[in-house]
This record gives C-alpha cells, structure tokens and sequence, in this order.
C-alpha cells in the first residue's frame, strides 16, 4: 500500500511538470552588478491572475509550475525604472527572461507663472513690465529709477543734458514722459519730469514690485506724454 501511495504521488508529479510551464532569470543593472531584493511579478494575460516573488542575493527569480499563457513580466525596485517583458510560457523547460534595470531618471518642476503681455489686443499698447527681482537687478546710479526705461525696446541714453529724463523713447526729448506709482501720477508739471528732483528719489528700488514702460500707441489714460508712460506698482 506504501508503495502504491508513492507510485500515484509520483505520476501526480510528472502529470504536473508535463503539463506547466515556468520562468527564471537574473536581474542586473546598468553596471551588469546583479540586484538583489526585486520585486517580480508575471501576470496571466488570459485569466488576469498575478504572482509575485523576490530575487535572491545573486538577483535570480523563478516561477514554478505556470500554466501555459501569455504572461508579462514587471520588474521592480527603487531607485530603477520600472520594467516590463512579454513572456510565454509553454510546457516543457523553463523560460528564462533576464532583465535590466535602468537608473530612474530624475524629475524637475517648471513653474510658469504670468507675466504682463508686450502687446494689449483691447488697447494696442506697446510696453514692457520689469518684475522686482529685474528693477533690483538693473544698474541704478543714485539710486535713480527713471534708469528703468532704459531697458525697454526703442529707448536709448538721454545724452542732452538738464533735468529730463534720463532715457529717450523712439526719438522724442527727455520733457516728453509722465511717470506714476499705483496709478497716481508723480510728474512735475513744470518741467515735465519725475517729482523728487533730478535723481526721481520719489520712490526706492526695495519698494518696488514692478515697472511698466509704456512706449507707443497708448491710450488717453497717458494723455499729456507724447514719449510714452512710465509706472511703478509697489510692494
């Protein structure tokens, strides 16, 4: 009876073996060094069932007694990509399936914020808006912020002398400018410059959020400044 026991475990066994299929195979790095502890995983693509094992210290994993099918195969752990191998199985000796794992590339955020547009499409207004990391940045002798101006497309060094602006916007003189802080005009009517005397110490560079320079084709809101409007906006 004992040996009959044995003799129908022992056809059970090879039915099995005859019957299955199963998987094996290294995983290594990009070095060719082999990776211990991944985690490995096949899929059944016809059943959808899944099993999962861990490579040895020698990076070797194994699947035993697989049916038959269509399997993909995942590989992971940290630091790697994932990767994935279509696999089939197919009765008889094992499948082997080595697999390579990629250094995981390293992420980087971009961050887009809004800046003021060059062109107005309600008013056609042409200008250029300097933030305060740019107005800090800028040369500025005296602390003078008129030299702002100086950045923006079409205006040039004042070379003429006297107490205009320091800048010349598409050619017209340095009494041809208004200039205002969050909106309120701080123009000198009687000269036409910026108030706070020849150096414009109205307002410091730390106290400025931003600088607009308005050059052409502005509205009547600027009316009274052929050259174009210079306004800063404070902290």
């Amino acid at each position: 009876m004992y040996w009959l026991l044995l003799s129908l475990l022992a056809m059970c066994g090879a039915r099995q073996l005859r019957l299955s299929g199963a998987l094996s195979g290294v995983v290594i790095d990009q070095s060719n060094a082999v990776v211990p502890d991944a985690a490995v995983e096949i899929k059944d693509a016809a059943k959808g069932t899944t099993q999962s094992a861990k490579t040895d210290s020698e990076g070797v994993y194994q699947f035993s007694f697989l049916r038959p099918s269509r399997y993909t195969l995942k590989v992971m752990h940290p630091g790697f990509q994932e990767e994935r191998r279509s696999v089939t199985i197919q009765v008889g000796p094992p499948a082997t399936v080595n697999v390579t794992l990629q250094v995981a590339k390293t992420s980087s955020e971009i961050t887009v914020t809004d800046e003021a547009p060059i062109i107005q499409a309600e008013t056609a207004d042409s200008s250029t808006t300097m933030n305060q990391k740019q107005v800090s940045e800028v040369p500025n002798p005296g602390n003078d912020l008129t030299y702002i101006a100086q950045t923006a497309p079409g205006a040039v060094m004042n070379t003429d002398g006297g107490f205009g602006a320091k800048f010349s916007i598409l050619g017209m003189p340095g009494f041809s400018y208004a200039f205002t802080v969050d909106g309120v005009s701080i123009t000198n009517n009687y000269i036409n410059n910026v108030r706070g005397g020849p150096l414009g110490l109205t307002l410091g560079a730390n106290q400025t959020e931003e600088a607009t320079v308005v050059t052409s084709t502005y509205s009547g809101q600027f009316g009274g400044a052929a050259g174009g409007n210079i306004n800063y906006v404070t902290k």
